[in-house]
């Protein structure tokens, strides 16, 4: 028995004793249920690590820089996060959001196998020429239930584009 379901057992043994001290065929079905609800290991983050059913989400990388871009208006950047469930249960992505009205993301919410891979698409439309830094929370099933992704670039005015040596807007 691991110290957290000992901890759970004795926190939880002294209202379920009181109950059972009323001396009532109800409240020693409502302290034996109640003792099992909160006490039983079906119910523990160790019985769950200890029969190995937790989905586990690895991005190849959690910060993406896309560098030097031209800024043209009405122009979309495209970011793409790839990930993989290397744990053993499926996973899910519940939801992506941008931290920014400038950022929309699209993702399956599909279950994903153990083993499989997918990707986070984040579409990224600057409002004007600047350095950028956004952020994008991905709330999942996995332990690592929430992970924040970094996305940055520099967004040029043509005039900028050129100062720097750059002709072709789609070097």
């Amino acid at each position: 028995m691991g110290a957290g379901l000992l901890g759970r057992l004795l926190f939880f043994f002294i209202p379920s004793l009181y109950l059972c001290l009323m001396r009532t065929v109800e409240t020693y079905l409502l302290a034996f249920v109640f003792t099992l609800l909160t006490c039983s290991p079906l119910f523990s983050q160790e019985f769950v690590d200890a029969v190995g059913q937790t989905s586990e989400i690895r991005f190849d990388t959690q910060r993406i820089d896309l560098g030097n871009a031209l800024f043209t208006k009405d122009s979309t950047y495209v970011y793409r996060f790839a990930y993989e469930n290397v744990g053993h249960a499926p996973l899910i992505v519940n939801k992506a959001v941008g931290h920014c009205p400038c950022i929309t993301v699209e993702h399956s919410t599909e279950p994903l196998a153990p083993g499989g891979r997918d990707t986070l698409t984040v579409f990224f439309k600057p409002s004007h020429s600047s350095k950028y830094s956004q952020q994008i929370t991905v709330f999942n099933n996995s332990s690592k239930s929430v992970i924040t992704l970094y996305a940055k670039g520099t967004f040029l005015k043509s005039s900028d584009w050129n100062k720097i040596g750059k002709s072709d807007p789609h070097e």
